[in-house]
């Protein structure tokens, strides 16, 4: 295997892998309310996540691969963040899930940037497309109902990126292929957070 062949599959687990966690990250959101019409919206876009890897595994079958086993090597990367963000309450956990999955969305793009017009259309379609809005309106009105929680969810969001930058970061440093050309792993992280700054606002909190 020569090195673009290994870059491109290792573009194609890191995708897989990004989108089947965002969709793990939801899917635990949904166990954890008791109000249907939450855990449905959460559930449908959970699903669209899901469905945004069936053109990955597709392209990936044409070419003999088995999607699967390209996605085994980024397995783990983030678990120190899960373990170390445990949310006390709804709102930590909609903010963790806000700022996780709005990360990975980030590092799909980035990573993909080089792809290639076979891939570029496939890497488009992330999944991704109503969460942020979702969890905008309904933070909102608790935000403004209880001034001290703006507070502490900005606390909090800092921490959740900070320990998922870390994965990023080692993700990348243990995989330099996936870095674009005349990107680097520290431009990356910046890129991102500048990016999380930017949806931490929308949300009325601070970075």
């Amino acid at each position: 295997m020569d090195n673009t062949s290994a870059s491109r599959d290792n573009l194609l687990g890191l995708v897989a892998f990004a989108r089947i966690t965002a969709y793990a990250r939801l899917a635990r959101d949904v166990s954890q309310t008791t109000n249907f019409t939450d855990q449905l919206t959460l559930a449908r876009m959970g699903v669209s996540f899901v469905t945004a890897i069936d053109d990955l595994e597709a392209f990936a079958t044409r070419r003999s691969l088995d999607l699967a086993v390209l996605t085994q090597p980024f397995v783990g990367f983030f678990d120190d963040m899960e373990a170390r963000t445990r949310p006390r309450d709804w709102w930590e956990r909609m903010v963790k899930s806000y700022v996780f999955v709005g990360v990975l969305v980030d590092l799909e793009s980035i990573v993909g940037e080089d792809a290639g017009a076979d891939l570029a259309g496939i890497l488009g379609v992330t999944g991704a497309t109503g969460h942020a809005p979702w969890v905008r309106s309904r933070l909102s009105g608790a935000i403004s109902e209880d001034p001290t929680l703006a507070a502490r969810l900005s606390m909090w969001g800092r921490r959740v990126a900070g320990e998922t930058l870390a994965g990023v970061k080692n993700l990348l440093e243990a995989y330099p292929d996936l870095i674009p050309p005349q990107r680097d792993v520290r431009e990356i992280a910046d890129k991102i957070t500048t990016s999380h700054s930017r949806r931490m606002q929308d949300l009325g909190l601070t970075y």
